[in-house]
Formats: C-alpha cells, structure tokens, sequence
C-alpha cells in the first residue's frame, strides 16, 4: 500500500529496503495483521523498497522516500546486497547514518530489520547475513538503551523536582550516567553525523587531497 493519508490521526510505517522489500509481500501482510489488530486505528503501511539497493545506497534517496509521509516508524531492512560489498563493521556503519538521517529529519523511530531470506548457508557456518543480523541485534540494543534511558530518568527527576538533584539521592547519577553513556558508545550521534557528511561528500577511498585535485 503506498497511498497515505493527511489526517492527523492517522500514523504511517514506512519500509525502506532492497528488492525483498520491493516485492511487496510482507508490507501488506503488515498493513493487514494492523488492520485486523487495530481497526479503530488508521496506520498506513508505506513501501519504498527499490530492487538492487544497499543500506549506503539507501541514504541517497531516503529524504525523497520519506518526504511529505511524516512516518512514525521507518522500518530499514537490508543485506542482501550489501554481503559481497560491504564488511560487517561498514554495514552496521550504513545502518548508523541511516538511523541518524531518519532521527535528523523525521520524528520517527527508526527499526532496524534484517533480511527475511538467508540461503547461502554453506557446512553449518554462519553467514555473512548472519552476522549482519547479530550486529544489527547488537546496534538495535545500543539505540534502544541510549535513547530510553535517559528519557526515562528525566522523566523521573520532573516528576520528583528539585531534590531529584540531590547528590545524596541515587536519581541524579541515573540521569546523568544514562546522558554521558551515549558519549562513551562506539557511535556517538556526532560521529553518525560526520560519516553521514563524509560519506555524502566523497568517494569511497577519496581522502581531501584527491578531492582537491
């Protein structure tokens, strides 16, 4: 389903994915698992899937793809292009500014899904969507952590006021460790937004001296 609607009232879901997602198979068995669920509510179910697309390919379009939809959730589902290019530290590195240009230009909540189709096992070992799947789980877990902790502990201390500052009341380390926590992970939101930039800007491989030139 692709058509959405102006209400107010109503919240959209947009998939952005591969062709696994341009094949349009589980975005309405979504939109129908929703509307059997919640019939009094109106969540549209959005695809914008595009066949051969990676999670690096993805940022190029993906302020078009979500343009005017004021998207509650954007639902990112890749790897299947992305196993033969990418390592899985650069695919969690995509997923990372893709999360970040979502949260940059949308109010939505970002979900991380890793791909629906994994044939390529081979002796019992695991895969390279396997592992992107791990990684994804464990990058889906820091997000998940560093943005509701801290949201959960300041609404802890406006509920409690003044003395929830107190150094001898365990509430202010809470808030203050679930704030600083997100400068000590790998990925901070400052560094998802200088690789969003670079990658935006060049080449990969091009260093500022061969752009200059």
């Amino acid at each position: 389903m692709n058509k959405t609607d102006d209400s107010p009232k109503t919240k959209t879901i947009v998939f952005v994915g591969d062709s696994i997602t341009a094949m349009n198979i589980y975005a309405p068995m979504l939109q129908d698992l929703i509307n059997r669920a919640y019939p009094d509510r109106r969540i549209v179910v959005v695809n914008r899937g595009v066949s051969g697309d990676t999670a690096k390919g993805a940022l190029g379009r993906l302020d078009g793809d979500l343009a005017g939809l004021k998207p509650g959730w954007v639902l990112l589902n890749f790897g299947m292009n992305d196993q033969e290019k990418r390592t899985v530290d650069e695919f969690v590195a995509d997923n990372e500014a893709l999360i970040a240009r979502v949260r940059a230009t949308t109010a939505a909540k970002p979900v991380l899904v890793s791909t629906i189709c994994n044939d390529y096992r081979r002796d019992g070992k695991p895969t390279r969507l396997d592992e992107y799947a791990v990684a994804l789980r464990a990058l889906a877990a820091q997000n998940t952590v560093m943005e509701n902790a801290n949201a959960i502990a300041a609404k802890a201390v406006r509920s409690c006021g003044g003395q929830a500052m107190l150094k001898s009341l365990p509430l202010e380390r809470i808030y203050r460790d679930s704030r600083c926590g997100s400068l000590m992970l790998p990925w901070t939101a400052e560094l998802c937004i200088d690789r969003l930039g670079r990658e935006c800007l060049y080449e990969a491989g091009e260093q500022d001296e061969q752009a200059v030139l």
